[in-house]
């Protein structure tokens, strides 16, 4: 008898039953999964009458025998025949490994044949198979599982495409920003940094630019002028002058003529205009010119005074007033005197004042007043021609009576005319009264010696005295040249003083004049 027997997930099999159909009762038919079990072997055994048949089976690929004639799907990540087989799926990646050929079905945003790799080229989803919607250039990451976007700091929305709020920065726009507001023009959203208007600077926009610079981030140099500016804008640049400038960049000072000083030389000088070379520009302080002075330049320098304000002293003489030239200092004048000094006296035919004036009706007049004299050019020419007469006739006379006294009057003396020597041993007397100059007296009648002495002589200058030098009348009277004495000749001073010395030399001097007296009326006793 053939029959077919079914079981469940076995595979299908066909088999020839040989029993004793006498005894062996008939085989109910069994409904078998188709391929779910196979048949392995079949061991006939015949007892007598009976013939039993054994037979192995077991289950398909991918399931395993349970219970007896059950089989069933592999578990615990195995698969292949009897769930021999170890699937290589990342479990957490893997939604099912398959239990007949172990491939792995992944998760969500996952990818690959172990579910091992992670959706890529902005996809996410089952099989990666959806693409990210979010703004890539603030997004750091799409989420491979369901596509959420992870915005980058600063940045927030869905899609990433959002910056944060005012005053806000950071992950999900969570920071506040620390800035001083009212100097600030926003808030770095990525972190934070506090942006300046322009003109301000500082972590927080704090302060404001150094001077010389302005403009935003305090980047440009101020085009203004050192010397006359007082500040630049910070934020624009614009020069502030000081007082007594202008111009765009404050270079500029208020124009020498104007009389103007002050800010934007505004305003008025006050000074004297006369005597004033310059109205300072800042303060508007009088600058007298040379020869002025006072606090708007209205008072002439003081008498003996001169100069830039009056600080030279005048030096003039007693011919000139006592005051000068306040500019240059040159002196003034009385009439009749002229020159810077007035140290010259006027010329013949002028008079006055820097003897300006010119004499009228005469040749001279008084330096002065410019009055003529009441003697006329002629007369005054006449008394000059007289008094050098005079003058001539005096001096004829006096050498003539020199002459008479000396007795070169004659042309020789005989012994008669000789005068006596006196003979006397007293000394002349000293005296320190007055110098009198040793003389003798003649009587030109009969040639006797008179006062051969004076009764007082002093003693003569002897640094004042000069040798009596030989007439002409005696040509033979020779004058010795002693030669000069030389330093090793010299003697010994003897003298214990200037008086002893001086009583000596008078003495020499006495006898060498006696001598020389008496030699000339030819009597050397």
């Amino acid at each position: 008898m053939k029959s077919t027997l079914v079981w469940e997930n076995a595979r299908t099999f066909s088999s020839n039953w040989h029993v004793d159909h006498k005894s062996m009762p008939q085989i109910p038919t069994i409904a078998i999964l188709a391929g779910t079990l196979d048949l392995l072997t079949s061991n006939t055994n015949t007892v007598g009458n009976k013939t039993t048949t054994t037979t192995n089976y077991f289950c398909c690929q991918g399931y395993t025998e349970s219970t007896t004639g059950k089989c069933t799907a592999c578990t615990s990540n195995k698969f292949g025949d009897n769930c021999g087989k170890t699937c290589s799926c990342v479990a957490g990646n893997t939604v099912t490994c398959n239990h007949i050929n172990g491939a792995c079905t992944c998760k969500p945003g996952w990818e690959g044949t172990t579910c091992s790799q992670k959706c890529s080229n902005n996809k996410y989803g089952d099989r990666c198979s959806k693409s990210c919607t979010c703004n890539p250039g603030n997004t750091d990451n799409c989420r491979h599982t369901d596509g959420d976007c992870t915005c980058k700091p600063g940045y927030i929305g869905d899609d990433c495409q959002s910056d944060c709020p005012s005053w806000k920065f950071g992950q999900k726009c969570l920071s506040n920003c620390n800035c001083q507001r009212t100097t600030t023009s926003s808030c770095q959203n990525t972190d934070g940094t506090c942006l300046c208007i322009a003109g301000y600077q500082g972590s927080k926009c704090e302060s404001k630019c150094p001077e010389g610079k302005y403009g935003l981030k305090c980047s440009k140099n101020c085009p203004c002028s050192t010397q006359g500016t007082r500040t630049c804008h910070h934020i624009t640049g614009a020069c502030t002058c000081m007082p007594g400038y202008i111009g765009t960049t404050c270079d500029q000072i208020c124009p020498r003529l104007s009389m103007k000083y002050g800010n934007n030389c505004s305003q008025s000088c006050q000074c004297d205009e006369n005597n004033t070379a310059n109205c300072l520009h800042t303060n508007g302080n009088c600058l007298c010119k040379t020869g002025y002075i006072g606090k708007l330049c209205e008072n002439v320098c003081p008498d003996m005074t001169y100069g830039n304000n009056c600080s030279k002293t005048c030096v003039c003489p007693r011919n000139a007033f006592d005051v000068c030239n306040a500019v240059d200092g040159d002196c003034i004048c009385k009439p009749g005197w002229t020159g810077t000094t007035c140290n010259q006296v006027c010329k013949p035919g002028t008079f006055g004042s820097y003897c300006f004036g010119r004499c009228k009706d005469c040749d001279t007049c008084n330096i002065q007043t410019g009055e003529c004299s009441a003697i006329k050019t002629g007369s005054l020419v006449a008394i000059v021609i007289l008094a050098v007469l005079l003058a001539i006739v005096a001096v004829v006379f006096v050498f003539y009576i020199v002459r008479v006294r000396r007795g070169t009057g004659t042309s020789g003396l005989s012994n008669k005319n000789k005068l006596i020597k006196p003979k006397s041993n007293k000394k002349p007397k000293k005296a320190v009264s007055e110098p009198i100059a040793p003389s003798l007296y003649y009587n030109t009648t009969d040639l006797t010696y008179e006062n051969s002495k004076p009764d007082v002589k002093t003693k003569p200058n002897l640094n004042t005295y000069e040798p009596m030098q030989p007439q002409s009348e005696y040509e033979n009277f020779v004058v010795s040249e002693k030669k000069p004495i030389e330093k090793d000749d010299v003697q010994e001073d003897k003298y214990e003083s200037l008086q002893d010395r001086q009583d000596h030399a008078y003495e020499l001097f006495s006898k060498k004049e006696e001598q020389h007296n008496y030699s000339f009326l030819g009597d050397k006793n």
